[in-house]
């Protein structure tokens, strides 16, 4: 029996180096998907580290965390295959040529510091 999806729509994901002497490490931002109804229309963030050729999958719901509750983990391990398929199919060029939400926010968080 074929596991269900459990990633759905993917709003932003990138790679960061993590400086010049730690892991390096993705951050996947997403919806859950609509085939599995315990999570579907939820947001979540995942992070992927490498660690000795090994990759480290962890995955929180993002609306507990903004109200200030950090106990809604996922089991890393049932979105780990979908993720680092995401991670491994990564377009760059595609990326690099659409605009970053958080360069538009930043301007937005600048002007609003002008303004005081």
């Amino acid at each position: 029996m074929a596991e269900r999806k459990r990633v759905g729509h993917v709003t932003d994901m990138y790679y960061h180096r993590n400086g010049v002497g730690g892991n390096g490490f993705w951050t996947i931002l997403f919806e859950g998907a609509k085939e599995s109804p315990d999570i579907a229309g939820k947001s979540f963030v995942a992070t992927l580290f490498e660690e000795e050729h090994e990759i480290n999958t962890a995955v929180l719901e993002l609306d507990p965390l903004v109200r200030g509750v950090a106990n809604h983990c996922m089991r890393g391990d049932a979105f780990h295959d979908e993720l680092k398929s995401l991670c491994d199919n990564f377009d760059w060029d595609a990326h690099k040529k659409r605009p970053h939400p958080r360069i538009v926010w930043k301007a937005a968080e600048d002007d609003a510091l002008v303004d005081d």
